[in-house]
């Protein structure tokens, strides 16, 4: 489910901040991955919106390490600030996922 949570939280999806950025149709949207994975699993798959909120924040966690690491001399600024600002979307999107629960 951490894997599952991992993906949806990268996932392209409209009106999302999506790492990746936008990569154009045809990709299914989140709520087919999950309807894929649930014909394949006997999980439960109640929580999946907590292991997706989850893969936000440890994303943008390990995203703000390098903004840091900008911020001290040693990672291009450029690098830094377009990390932090991948961060601040992936914890909106984090917010919009809680949101919707």
């Amino acid at each position: 489910l951490r894997d599952l949570g991992w993906l949806l939280a990268t996932w392209p999806a409209p009106g999302q901040f999506s790492i990746g950025g936008n990569l154009g149709d045809g990709l299914p949207s989140p709520e087919e991955l999950v309807a894929r994975y649930a014909q394949r699993s006997t999980r439960d798959l109640s929580a999946v919106g907590w292991y997706e909120v989850l893969a936000c924040f440890k994303l943008g966690i390990v995203l703000e390490g390098t903004h840091a690491r900008a911020f001290a001399g040693k990672a291009p600024k450029a690098i830094g600030d377009m990390l932090h600002a991948s961060t601040l979307g992936l914890f909106a999107r984090a917010v919009q996922r809680i949101q919707a629960s």
